[in-house]
């Protein structure tokens, strides 16, 4: 605006200095502010259309898909109430190992290249490569599981098989043995009001444990979601993706404590959602920060999510994998996981279809 302002004033000039007739000194003027607007005030304003639109996808997708994981605590309810015990088993392994594929798929596809600078399709393939052998690697950790599992069993049955040779002697001593120790524990394991309210008590920590976990993990989201959408936006739905798919396995475990602590279906929904009132104020704190400030929170998100799946998730897969060897198990962890994975590839690749500006 200032070189604008200095380029009329250095024409005016210019056409006073040498007496030209006022309508070609207009025409003098005109000329060179075309040429001015087509060269730095044409870029100026696809900045600030850029800057402009960025903001409003941070503002206006970023609140909307925090309203999404508001709701998530909503689905956990519905969830345990309408499926099956054993459906119910299936489907958040499913949910689980969708959660490790999109974290795992956004921080490696998306928000370590934006961190480091690189962000390019170039780098994709070996990115690419990175991802498959990690989930070659849980292949291989599924398939040890499978295989110790069954070697158990042979040997469980051998043992079975030795029992059974014990001698009558050894078993009705045993059942006397068993007979008195019950009588013991007949007295001594009376119920009373005061173990009772003790068990309550205990559950009570875990409970502001819960609630103030979620506050913080819930704020640390909304940063990431608004940090990456002001970035661009494939980075903005990709993280989002990426937190919703582990926010709804991550709130019905906290909603099924929250049961357990004795609060009914209604009061846990209502302390989900109001934790989640601090994903809005990271939401807000992340679009508002600077540009240089924005990329340490989106390195962070990226440290963060990579814990999350490696360490914390993958883990509890293979233990689930574990107690539950069938195959449809086996099936619905690696069809989440690779359905994971392949949701954030797709965003890299179509990346350039989706950006506004």
């Amino acid at each position: 605006m200032i070189r604008f302002f200095l380029l009329i004033g250095f024409l005016s000039n210019t056409c006073v200095s040498r007496e030209v007739n006022p309508g070609n000194c207009e025409n003098t003027i005109l000329e060179n502010l075309a040429g001015f607007i087509n060269t730095s005030s044409s870029h100026l304003t696809k900045e600030v259309l850029t800057t402009f639109f960025l903001r409003t996808n941070g503002y206006g997708l970023g609140t909307l898909c925090v309203v999404f994981l508001s709701l998530a605590s909503v689905l956990g309810a519905i969830f345990i109430k309408i499926t099956g015990t054993k459906k119910k088993a299936f489907l958040l392994s499913f949910l689980l190992a969708l959660s490790v594929g999109c974290l795992l798929g956004d921080a490696i596809l998306h928000l370590v290249p934006s961190t480091l600078g690189f962000h390019e399709h170039d780098n994709q393939g070996k990115l690419v490569i990175l991802l498959v052998t990690m989930y070659g690697f849980f292949l291989i950790q599924l398939l040890v599981s499978l295989f110790h599992k069954n070697h158990d069993h042979s040997t469980a049955r051998k043992d079975e098989t030795a029992l059974n040779n014990i001698s009558t002697e050894d078993k009705q001593m045993e059942r006397q043995e068993s007979n008195e120790s019950q009588k013991d524990l007949t007295i001594e394991e009376c119920p009373s009001e005061s173990n009772v309210s003790t068990a309550d008590r205990d559950l009570v920590p875990a409970v502001w444990m819960v609630i103030i976990g979620d506050c913080v993990h819930n704020f640390a989201d909304g940063l990431a979601i608004g940090a990456t959408f002001t970035q661009s936006l494939t980075e903005g739905l990709s993280t989002a993706i990426a937190v919703l798919c582990h926010e709804i396995p991550h709130e019905l475990g906290d909603f099924a404590i929250l049961l357990a602590a004795g609060f009914s279906v209604k009061k846990a929904i209502v302390v989900n959602l109001l934790s989640s009132i601090t994903a809005f104020i990271g939401l807000y704190i992340g679009i508002s920060v600077g540009e240089e400030f924005r990329i340490w929170i989106i390195a962070a998100g990226a440290g963060m999510f990579l814990y999350i799946s490696m360490v914390t998730m993958i883990p509890e897969l293979v233990r689930i994998f574990r107690n539950n060897t069938s195959k449809e198990m086996f099936f619905s962890l690696n069809l989440g996981y690779i359905l994971g994975v392949v949701a954030m590839l797709l965003l890299a690749i179509y990346e350039d279809h989706l950006k506004i500006v």
